[in-house]
């Protein structure tokens, strides 16, 4: 998902340069990448919050 996000912004900025700031098209890639971004940071927020829960299971399980 990281390099899809990268090959994004580079599209993005190529776009930019060659089309200008408001062209639609440019408008279009940076929403994507706004999409994928967040998407991407709740992906990864979830699984990380899935470790934390199975670290704080390990730590509270008695020892015998």
């Amino acid at each position: 998902m990281h390099k899809h996000l990268q090959n994004l912004e580079r599209l993005c900025q190529k776009l930019q340069f060659r089309y200008g700031q408001d062209d639609e098209l440019v408008m279009q890639v940076k929403r994507e990448i706004e999409s994928n971004m967040t998407r991407y940071s709740k992906n990864h927020l979830s699984e990380n919050q899935g470790r934390h829960w199975e670290r704080k299971e390990a730590f509270s399980a008695p020892m015998h």
